[in-house]
């Protein structure tokens, strides 16, 4: 039984996601069918064709070979943000009376996630605009001003 849209599945997923997911398979699956394509085309001889790039400044004689759209995502580690407070919770002892008791294996759990949260790996991904010159290539991410 599927879980309504925006309600929580089994696996913690939303519905929305899984559609969402499945149409970016897609796409990937289409885009790598027209790269592949494209390799072909340009080992055999072939010459790129000059497209319309809308929007995009382009300088003096540069002349834009494609315009898709796809996702992208940059690599880099981060400083370590250890989590500040100790975790542990209040006892109630019969001698001590009431208490904070530590606990350590919870403490070494969070430094070992922040540890592996900061090391190298893609973050920011979001989807982009990529147009393909004659001088480079721009990577244009959605929502962003330049």
């Amino acid at each position: 039984m599927q879980a309504p849209a925006g309600q929580l599945d089994q696996e913690g997923t939303t519905m929305w996601s899984r559609r969402r997911d499945r149409a970016e398979d897609a796409v990937r699956a289409d885009a790598v069918q027209a790269a592949s394509a494209l390799t072909v085309h340009l080992q055999g001889g072939g010459n790129l064709v000059p497209v319309q790039a809308d929007g995009v400044a382009l300088a003096a004689g540069e002349v834009a070979f494609a315009d898709v759209a796809c996702s992208a995502a940059r690599f880099y580690g981060t400083e370590v943000d250890y989590p500040t407070p100790a975790s542990g919770y209040f006892e109630d002892h019969p001698t001590f009376g009431r208490r904070w008791v530590s606990n350590g294996r919870l403490d070494a759990r969070r430094r070992q996630e922040a540890e592996d949260a900061a090391l190298p790996q893609w973050r920011d991904h979001t989807a982009a605009r990529v147009v393909l010159t004659s001088t480079g290539v721009r990577l244009l991410p959605l929502r962003a001003r330049e």
